[in-house]
C-alpha cells in the first residue's frame, strides 16, 4: 500500500529545507546533504571497475539509474547515467534523480534488507510497491500539485517549461493535475506547500 500522506510529509519537510524555492528542483542539490549517501554516474563507475558501460547498466538493471545500499555501514550510492542516448533527455535525468532519491528517504532498502533497488529489479515481493512510492515521491518533489495550482499551469508545456520535466512526463504529470483539481480536498500540507512557495521564491 502506497504511503501517499507519509510522501506528502517527506516532501513538506524536505522543501523546509530550501532557502529558496526554484524550479526545476536539482534533485543532486538534494541529495547532497544526505550524509551516507553518494552519487557516481555509470560512466565513472565504468571507469573505476574497468568495465563497460553496457556492463554497469546489467548490474543496475537499469539504463537510466539505480541506488545501491550497504547494509552493514548503512551507505547509498546512487548510479545515475549521464549519456542522453536511449531518449535520456534532461528531464528524464531529473526524474530518475528524484526516483532514486525517494528511494533513499523512503528507506526501502533497510525495509527490503536488499543490496540494490532498480528500475527492473529483482525484489518481486516489494518491487511494484516500492517503484511505485519511488515515482509518486519523484512527481511531488519535481512538480507539487499545489504549486501548479499557484502558477495557474493550464497545460503539459507550462509542466515543461517552469518544472522541467520531459514532454511525456509533463503530459501524465498535467493529466494527474486535471483529476487532483476536479477531485481533491484541501488539505494542511496543501496550505503548508503554497505558503511555503510565496515566503521562499
Amino acid at each position: 500500500m502506497i504511503r501517499y500522506a507519509y510522501i506528502c510529509s517527506q516532501i513538506l519537510q524536505i522543501y523546509r529545507t530550501m532557502d529558496k524555492i526554484r524550479f526545476p528542483i536539482t534533485p543532486r542539490s538534494l541529495i547532497a546533504q544526505v550524509p551516507n549517501c553518494r552519487v557516481m554516474s555509470y560512466q565513472k563507475f565504468a571507469e573505476i571497475n574497468n568495465c563497460k558501460l553496457d556492463d554497469v547498466i546489467q548490474i543496475c538493471e537499469s539504463k537510466t539509474g539505480c541506488t545501491h545500499y550497504d547494509t552493514t555501514k548503512n551507505r547509498y550510492l546512487i548510479l545515475l547515467n549521464e549519456s542522453s542516448s536511449g531518449n535520456n533527455v534532461p528531464g528524464r535525468k531529473i526524474w530518475t534523480e528524484g526516483h532514486e532519491y525517494g528511494h533513499v528517504k523512503l528507506g526501502h532498502l533497510p525495509i527490503a534488507a536488499v543490496p540494490q533497488l532498480a528500475e527492473n529489479g529483482f525484489n518481486n515481493l516489494s518491487m511494484d510497491e516500492f517503484e511505485a512510492e519511488a515515482d509518486y515521491f519523484a512527481s511531488m518533489l519535481l512538480c507539487p500539485m499545489p504549486i501548479c495550482q499557484l502558477l495557474n499551469i493550464s497545460s503539459p508545456q507550462d509542466i515543461h517549461n517552469i518544472f522541467g520535466l520531459s514532454y511525456e512526463a509533463s503530459d501524465i504529470r498535467y493529466n494527474a493535475y486535471e483529476k487532483w483539481l476536479r477531485s481533491h480536498r484541501k488539505t494542511a500540507w496543501e496550505n503548508d506547500m503554497k505558503r511555503l512557495y510565496i515566503n521562499r521564491q
